[in-house]
């Protein structure tokens, strides 16, 4: 099954570099039905039943639709913030077709990259096209100009996600593009994503952390992300999880502590990194809570709150090792 780190990750996927430093090759694939062209991802979106979203009229406007779905849902920005969704947006976009994107010239074909798994039964005179390929050498998409010439602005914008989000499912370890073409479906259709926020106070504040042994913008198997909600009253952990099996689904874990905002304090340590120090000289807490749903059902989170020590969380195992720990950054 597949965690995406997601609270953490957005930004870096939306900056200009989100395409450096890949090994390994991949891309996307059309279905072509006479003059009909629609990207793979949405045509198996709707063989799933899934009602898509109505094309809004340009690829600006589908993608900012999307990266506010994803921003919200994964908790790196909350519903309504739409200066910070649009300038995101349009600072990807930007940086996509100045610096990787390359489109062929008319009548130039790609070769299949071979790597979209298991596919669907398409229509008799339908068949599978190779639209773009990530080229390993100079970090670049290309792209077949014609097939893409012929996608709505909707397509358009959900192959610029499954690039994004599948460049990062390669950097782990996936040969198969059948997960990723799952989870854009998802975000281009009308279904009802929970956002990490679901069911949290305006006037909480949030707590951002992060596994430093990962590397930045990775999407890591089994990792523990998500946010801390701190009200004065009450502390509560949410996790946005997303697997193939279930790509949605927000975790709430609550622990019998109150901490105390004021006595949080972000630094930079001497590896460069930050982290949320406890400055509260009462503070010697570590609770662990067992997880019964979802994809980390039989593990177990650990919040530590101990004076002068990184607010952390730990993941263990179904049997009992440690699988991760994650220092908290940010608190807003």
């Amino acid at each position: 099954m597949r965690t995406i780190k997601a609270a953490i990750l957005v930004g870096y996927l939306l900056a200009g570099n989100a395409f450096a430093g890949v090994s390994s090759s991949g891309g996307a694939g059309v279905i072509v039905c006479g003059s009909k062209v629609r990207l793979l991802d949405l045509f198996e979106a709707e063989s799933r039943g899934l009602q898509l979203e109505a094309d809004l009229g340009s690829l600006r406007g589908n993608y900012l639709q999307f990266t506010s779905k994803i921003l919200t849902v994964t908790g790196s920005s909350r519903a309504g913030d739409e200066a910070y969704i649009s300038n995101y947006t349009d600072n990807l976009l930007k940086a996509l077709f100045q610096d990787n994107f390359r489109f062929l010239a008319p009548g130039a074909d790609l070769k299949s990259t071979n790597d979209f798994g298991e596919l669907p039964t398409f229509p008799a005179g339908c068949s599978l096209q190779q639209l773009a390929v990530y080229n390993d050498q100079t970090q670049e998409i290309l792209i077949d100009s014609d097939y893409w010439n012929d996608l709505s602005f909707q397509d358009q914008a959900a192959m610029i996600a499954h690039e994004l989000l599948y460049r990062e499912y390669r950097a782990n370890g996936d040969t198969s593009s059948k997960s990723i073409r799952k989870l854009v479906g998802e975000y281009f259709s009308t279904k009802n994503l929970p956002s990490i926020f679901h069911g949290v106070p305006d006037s909480a504040i949030s707590c951002s952390a992060i596994d430093f042994k990962t590397k930045p913008g990775s999407f890591q198997r089994g990792s523990l992300s998500g946010k801390l909600f701190l009200s004065g009253k009450s502390t509560n952990l949410q996790l946005a999880e997303f697997a193939d099996q279930n790509l949605h689904e927000v975790l709430n874990l609550s622990f019998d502590v109150v901490i105390d905002i004021n006595a949080l304090q972000a630094v930079l340590r001497p590896d460069g990194h930050s982290a949320v120090m406890v400055n509260d000289p009462q503070a010697n807490f570590e609770q662990v809570v067992s997880i019964s749903s979802g994809i980390f059902q039989g593990q177990r989170v650990s919040l530590e709150y101990r004076y002068r020590q990184p607010l952390r969380l730990k993941l263990f195992g179904a049997n009992g090792a440690l699988k991760s720990t994650s220092t908290f950054i940010t608190c807003n």
